[in-house]
């Protein structure tokens, strides 16, 4: 239990156990992150240390697919947004939506 009692050696081994507490959990943590990327890795959504399975239903996935289409393809913006327009709306809708705001 990690309530103050007021005793200073009750003070130290509650810090003591607090510290063993949060080591674990980080250790956890890693393990747990090693595993998932691991996985990702042999399912073959990695490229080049980059997880490149994105669906982009955001505003902030949008843009995320922009610079890796950008980066891989070594396409400016333009080129990449007429890209990833089209291949989300299709060969002749894409045009349409070449002039609508994108937010930022």
């Amino acid at each position: 239990n990690y309530l103050c009692s007021g005793d200073d050696n009750d003070d130290d081994s509650l810090l003591v156990s607090m510290f063993d507490d949060l080591s674990r959990m980080f250790a956890m943590k890693l393990l747990l992150n090693a595993v998932s990327t691991t996985g990702h890795v042999l399912s073959g959504v990695v490229l080049y240390n980059r997880m490149v399975n994105v669906r982009v239903s955001n505003n902030k996935l949008f843009y995320r697919a922009l610079r890796m289409i950008q980066d891989f393809g070594n396409v400016d913006m333009e080129l990449a947004t007429e890209c990833l327009l089209q291949s989300v709306y299709g060969e002749h809708a894409y045009k349409a939506k070449l002039h609508d705001p994108i937010l930022k």
